[in-house]
């Protein structure tokens, strides 16, 4: 499976044309495979699968906006179950708090995400990032084909520039998505 999810991993020059450059790989595409605790988002204080994920591969993009990419391999485990529980746990708050003593995040779950041939499954959310920051905003969008689901994160001054960037960069992530799944 590691194989397909590093094959699904955009290039690093993807973003220079939007002011994002690469930053780092982790683990690094040389090293044993990511994260496989099943924790697919923050968002409404964590949506995590208990069973599923075998192998993730995460790049980062820093500049005007950032970007984040997880790939995510699946075993025994279908795609669709795992963006129908994504779905519900951004459904399941408007707001939350992230770090003690901190502002609350506001959530805006069922984002509209642009037409993507070839993929199985979408869906994406917003959430502000007061604590972080009292302008920031994350707009995250979530696509599935066969046993790979990719998540792909924006972060931006502004709801309206996160939400316009997942636009123009998630045609990308589906491109590489369609290659391997």
């Amino acid at each position: 499976m590691d194989p397909k999810v590093k094959a699904a991993l955009v290039a690093p020059e993807s973003f220079q044309d939007i002011g994002s450059e690469f930053r780092l790989d982790r683990p690094l595409l040389t090293d044993a495979i990511g994260n496989t605790d099943g924790y697919l988002s923050d968002v409404c204080l964590k949506t995590r699968v208990d069973t599923g994920i075998s192998t993730s591969r995460r790049r980062v993009w820093n500049g005007s906006v950032g970007i984040q990419q997880d790939v995510y391999g699946l075993i025994g485990v279908t795609s669709a179950h795992v963006l129908d529980t994504v779905r519900a746990k951004a459904r399941s708050c408007k707001t939350y708090v992230l770090t003690l003593n901190k502002p609350e995040r506001v959530v805006k779950a069922d984002v509209e995400l642009p037409g993507l041939p070839g993929v199985d499954g979408s869906y994406g959310v917003c959430e502000s990032m007061a604590d972080v920051s009292e302008r920031n905003w994350n707009c995250t969008a979530f696509i599935s084909r066969g046993a790979l689901v990719v998540s792909v994160s924006i972060t931006a001054r502004s709801e309206d520039s996160a939400r316009a960037h997942l636009a123009v960069v998630l045609p990308r992530f589906a491109a590489g998505l369609q290659k391997e799944g």
